[in-house]
């Protein structure tokens, strides 16, 4: 008798500790709530790698970019002006000295500092990012 009932506080207490979790789960945590979900990313390809020199130096540096934006139709709008888009973070790029594009922290850098140069040259803001597929200097 002793037994059954030391059973059935066990089964009790572990049910109660599922129904808990469970609720922090769902109204905590909160799974598939909007704060949790992000924008879904896009990219566009630029064609052609930047190749440029160097600021002072006989150094050639070479990237290719592909630039991540949070809106799809924004693709047809980096296309439309695609030279403009390749000038700005051109200009950027020649701007770096031998020391910068070795430093190891000048990737992350540059991803927040083309991102804002191209938004700012179109009058945009979808642009949020960039991926190197490319480099090197030489």
């Amino acid at each position: 008798m002793k037994n059954k009932k030391i059973l059935i506080i066990i089964v009790v207490l572990v049910v109660v500790l599922a129904a808990a979790g469970a609720a922090v789960y769902m109204f905590v945590l909160k799974p598939g709530s909007d704060t949790e979900q992000e924008a879904p990313l896009y990219t566009y390809a630029l064609e052609d790698s930047f190749v440029t020199n160097v600021k002072d130096s006989n150094k050639l540096f070479k990237a290719t970019i592909t630039l991540v934006i949070n809106d799809e139709k924004g693709q047809k709008t980096l296309e439309d002006n695609a030279t403009e888009v390749r000038d700005t973070i051109l200009f950027a790029l020649r701007g770096l000295t031998e020391d910068e594009i070795s430093d190891t922290a000048v990737q992350d850098t540059l991803r927040t500092e083309l991102a804002q140069d191209v938004n700012d040259r179109l009058g945009i803001d979808f642009v949020v990012s960039v991926y190197f597929s490319d480099f090197v200097m030489q």
